[in-house]
């Protein structure tokens, strides 16, 4: 494995400006009502063009908008994350539960309101508003009580009665807003839960039910949610038993990248690997979990393998002029492969900006532009 190769300045500002423009159309074509799912070159089923506006990734995307703000120093970072975040409070439902897939959807979520906290919480350092508080007390009470004594939850699930092992990613965003509700005793049913999915783990690394759908291999997008929401989750609760074990895991997807040069599209629960295409928001959360790894285990192999991640799909970005597909990127390359094919979702691109920002975004990372 060889060290990461700098990139120059230009190149930084110019993807990561396109990526966030992608972002500012998917919301501008809701009228600053929440992030369009995504952009289709294929009807998805009824039309072609931008999809109705996705409250769950809408949550998290406010993350990406407010870190980099600090970078580029535009209004309408502040703004777009502001009205994305006002929007959500709209769709938040009587039981305090947010919806599934599109805005109009009524059956309340446990993924998407875990992913929701994450930006109102964020929209906390920015903004005073008792609202934001109120939505995350009325969220987190939900999801308190919809918890099944002996782990798992009583409704909310994408696929009915299929408790998926990502669902540990909903935990890192109950952590993160527990902070703010200091009324509610939420870390035992935390704990409880983050045992009940620990369990998914093998004692070999292997990694069950981490896919959308029982019994079916996982793409590398869900596998980054559930890896990911292990390790923040651990940290935040300070386990050290589940930070201990989420390393087999890690260390088979490692192994995978290493022993093959590449990481797969998907992997069955024992990481087998399809290699016939790339899941390429699953390439950027797959970078961002090896860098935090390094970060926590100083162990200097992830960090190298974060870079190697990243610079597989770093020119995967389409800088052309089509507004639907400039600054974003597909679901899977080659375009047409089974990741949401002929599409360009909004969660690649925060991903993707994400980890543009997390490994270049340093000055010591650029190289020398030419005079």
């Amino acid at each position: 494995m060889t060290n990461p190769k700098p990139i120059a300045q230009t190149a930084f500002s110019r993807r990561s400006s396109e990526g966030l423009a992608w972002l500012k159309r998917s919301m501008d074509a809701n009228k600053g009502n929440g992030a369009s799912a995504f952009y289709a070159f294929w009807r998805y089923p009824w039309r072609k063009g931008w999809a109705p506006p996705y409250p769950e990734t809408t949550g998290y995307i406010i993350e990406t908008l407010l870190d980099y703000h600090p970078v580029f120093h535009w209004d309408w970072l502040q703004d777009y994350a502001r009205s994305s975040a006002e929007w959500l409070l709209t769709k938040q439902l009587d039981s305090g539960a947010f919806p599934a897939l599109f805005g109009q959807d009524a059956r309340p979520s446990v993924f998407n309101t875990g992913q929701i906290l994450f930006g109102l919480s964020r929209m906390l350092e920015v903004s005073s508003s008792p609202d934001y508080i109120k939505a995350i007390h009325r969220a987190m009470s939900w999801l308190l009580e919809n918890s099944k004594p002996n782990g798992g939850w009583k409704e909310g699930h994408y696929v009915e009665r299929f408790l998926p092992t990502y669902y540990s990613r909903a935990l890192w965003g109950m952590c993160v807003a527990g902070e703010h509700c200091s009324d509610l005793d939420w870390k035992p049913t935390v704990c409880r839960q983050l045992r009940y999915l620990e369990n998914r783990i093998g004692a070999d690394g292997q990694l069950d039910a981490a896919g959308f759908y029982p019994e079916t291999p996982a793409f590398t997008h869900t596998i980054a949610y559930t890896l990911r929401g292990f390790l923040e989750t651990a940290l935040l609760l300070e386990d050290q038993a589940c930070l201990q074990k989420l390393q087999q895991p890690v260390n088979r997807l490692y192994e995978s990248l290493i022993e093959n040069g590449k990481l797969a599209g998907r992997y069955t629960n024992d990481w087998v690997g399809d290699y016939s295409f790339k899941c390429l928001t699953g390439h950027a959360q797959t970078s961002l979990l090896f860098l935090r790894m390094e970060q926590v285990f100083q162990v200097e192999k992830y960090r190298l393998a974060a870079y190697q991640c990243f610079e597989e799909i770093l020119s995967r970005q389409r800088l052309n002029s089509h507004p639907g597909s400039r600054g974003g990127l597909p679901g899977s390359s080659p375009i047409y492969g089974p990741y949401l094919p002929f599409k360009f979702p909004n969660w690649a691109v925060k991903f993707y900006l994400d980890a543009l920002l997390q490994l270049y975004g340093l000055p010591q990372l650029f190289i020398p532009e030419e005079s």
